[in-house]
Parts: C-alpha cells; sequence; structure tokens
C-alpha cells in the first residue's frame, strides 16, 4: 500500500488527522438499489384474471407481494 500524506487536509491540523478506510461492495448495493421495472408475461387461465378483474386487483402487485413471500425477502 502506497504512503497517503494526510497532514495537509482541509479539516486537519498538523499531525491530527485520522484516515478511515471503507469497503463497499458496490454490486450488492446497486442490485439493493435495483427498483427498475422488468415487462414479464404471465399466463393465468381466463376465469381468474375475471375474478381479479371484478375485485380491481393489481394482478402485479398480488404477484410481486407472492413472490416475495415465496422467496422470503423484502424492500
Amino acid at each position: 500500500m502506497s504512503e497517503i500524506d494526510i497532514s495537509k487536509g482541509t479539516f486537519s491540523e498538523e499531525g491530527k488527522s485520522i484516515l478511515s478506510l471503507v469497503d463497499v461492495d458496490l454490486v450488492v448495493y446497486r442490485n439493493r438499489l435495483d427498483n427498475k421495472a422488468v415487462r414479464r408475461n404471465v399466463t393465468l387461465p381466463n376465469w381468474l384474471n375475471q375474478e381479479a378483474e371484478k375485485s380491481h386487483l393489481n394482478v402485479s402487485k398480488v404477484l410481486q407481494e407472492a413472490l416475495m413471500a415465496k422467496l422470503g425477502v423484502s424492500r
């Protein structure tokens, strides 16, 4: 590791600086923040689709909730 001169930092007094290194996994961070919608086709029996429409259900939301429950994950 190369030596870093921190003695002339903006917020430091001569010889009183602290250097903190932070390890960040950017792939995991990006995946957790990735809320981009992905279009998927779902096949339902017609009668089930009609019942969902009659009940004014958002099939996409119900599917998301069911998948999260099945996988044991949450956002």
